[in-house]
């Protein structure tokens, strides 16, 4: 029994130090979870909004412990109840969100989060809302705009956004400003402005609004139109000639945009007109005039209108006639029995000569000899003609539309067949290959023959060292001294072998 009751006091001493030991364990737990502090925390952080957008913001107690939470506006004020800008959102007894539509760019500040708990202690947080707005192209500004060549053209770009956005315009994927174009400036309101407008103007033109600290871009196009007033070229020479029945083709070009309507008339009536050509900004039209009398001898007129405008051009049309009677008081000559004669020409009909006709005979004679010249010809040169005779010539120019009325002169040849025919103007003023080629061979053989007598004189050789010894059979320059020495040289060799001196002194 005494046994029993030891070992029960045992286990209970055991027991109750157990219990104490448990006991010391829960007093530490309560204590250090009493010296621990709740905080109230704000999701997201990041209190930026787009104006006319709604953002939600979360007010939780980071340890999930139970508080009375409250909203508190930048001016102190508590949010207590929903509004078009504030909604409270009770999610449970430690977290609370609040929806915030931000209609005011001025509605920045600073928001709080307030934890209340049971202990009596408090916790805050707060964010500060920023309302921000995408860049933004606004007004009612054309996207498309049409200017006449000459004048001034305002392109509008009202850009918005908060912060306000940075605009620039570009052409052609190119900052304007850096095209080095003194007629297009970008004026303070940011409007761009292109003087005196011209067709390489013509293009689309973007404004471009950026804000650069959140890489936001806003951009609107304009495409910008130049109108020409019709222009018409036409190059050929006027008065156009022609004569009845004779058609004649020609081509006009016009220059417009936007391209024009083309027409031609004559004293009201309209003559044929058709298109060959087109690019963007010019047209080319043919036409065939064919008058039929004198009276359709009057000016076609050509109009070309379009949107910008209407322009009009008279084409002169004159009767073409027969060739001018050539000049003859150019230079004549006589040599022999050769006569020459100097061109001009003095044509005033518009229509270019063809050719000349020449015909000659002598005086007393009935039939006529006849020569074509060619009307690039400066010149006339009849050649083989009778020594001592008197020759009568005409001169007729040809053309398109027919033959000149002839000019009549006469000449008379020299008498006797020694002296020497007369050579065109041509030859008379100029050497001939064959005299080049002549002067050549001279200052060839000249050069020749000085090399060859400086051979002949210094080194015995050459041409002339040739023939003075094989045909002549005289020495060349220093012969005999060359001769002297070698018999001079062979005479001393004779003597050398002839004395000979033996061991004792006596000669052999």
């Amino acid at each position: 029994r005494d046994n029993r009751c030891s070992q029960l006091g045992v286990f209970c001493y055991r027991m109750v130090g157990l219990a104490g030991i448990f006991l010391l364990l829960v007093l530490c737990t309560s204590s250090s979870v009493s010296g621990h502090k709740d905080k109230v925390a704000i999701i997201p952080t990041n209190g930026e909004i787009y104006l006319e957008d709604t953002s939600h913001f979360l007010c939780k107690v980071d340890s999930g412990t139970e508080a009375t939470l409250k909203w508190i506006k930048p001016d102190g004020e508590e949010i207590e109840e929903n509004t078009d800008i504030y909604k409270l959102n009770k999610i449970d007894e430690s977290s609370e969100g609040l929806y915030i539509t931000a209609t005011d760019p001025k509605q920045n500040g600073q928001f709080q989060c307030q934890a209340e708990f049971d202990s009596g202690e408090t916790s805050t947080s707060s964010v500060n809302i920023r309302v921000i707005q995408k860049p933004k192209i606004i007004g009612d500004s054309k996207v498309s705009q049409k200017v006449s060549k000459g004048n001034d053209v305002l392109l509008q770009c009202d850009a918005t956004g908060i912060p306000q956005p940075t605009v620039t315009w570009l052409y052609n994927d190119r900052d304007v400003m850096s095209l080095g174009n003194s007629r297009i400036t970008v004026e303070r309101n940011k409007n761009l402005r292109i003087k005196n407008v011209q067709v390489s103007d013509a293009g689309i033109y973007r404004c471009k609004a950026s804000i650069l600290e959140r890489n936001e871009i806003a951009f609107k196009d304009i495409t910008v139109s130049v109108t020409v007033v019709p222009m018409i070229l036409f190059d050929e020479q006027q008065p156009l000639l022609t004569w009845p029945g004779h058609p004649i083709t020609r081509s006009i070009k016009v220059q417009a945009n936007p391209p024009a309507i083309v027409s031609m008339t004559q004293n009201g009536a309209p003559v044929k007109i058709w298109k060959t050509a087109s690019d963007k900004m010019t047209q080319t039209f043919a036409f065939t005039f064919t008058p039929k009398s004198k009276q359709d001898f009057m000016p076609l007129v050509v109009q070309a209108n379009n949107e910008a405008g209407t322009s009009k051009r008279e084409i002169l049309v004159k009767e073409a006639g027969e060739p001018d009677t050539p000049k003859l008081s150019g230079v004549t000559s006589v040599k022999g029995n050769t006569f020459s004669l100097q061109l001009e020409r003095n044509e005033t009909t518009g229509l270019p000569i063809l050719q000349y006709i020449a015909r000659y005979k002598p005086e007393k004679e009935i039939s006529w000899m006849e020569r074509n010249v060619s009307s690039n010809s400066n010149s006339l040169v009849l050649e083989n003609l009778d020594w001592d005779t008197k020759y009568q010539l005409e001169l007729i120019a040809v053309n398109e539309k027919g033959l000149s009325k002839p000019a009549v002169h006469t000449f008379m040849t020299s008498a006797g067949d020694s002296l020497p025919d007369a050579q065109p103007v041509s030859q008379q003023r100029s050497i001939g290959i064959g005299g080049i080629i002549g002067i050549a061979m001279v200052i060839f053989l000249v050069l020749f023959l000085v090399v060859d007598a400086a051979c002949y004189y210094t080194k015995q050789r050459g041409m002339l060292m040739c023939i003075a010894v094989n045909l002549l059979g005289k020495q060349p320059p220093g012969a005999k001294r060359h001769q002297l020495e070698d018999s001079y040289t062979r005479t001393s060799r004779k003597i050398e072998r002839s004395t000979v001196v033996n061991v004792s002194g006596i000669e052999a």
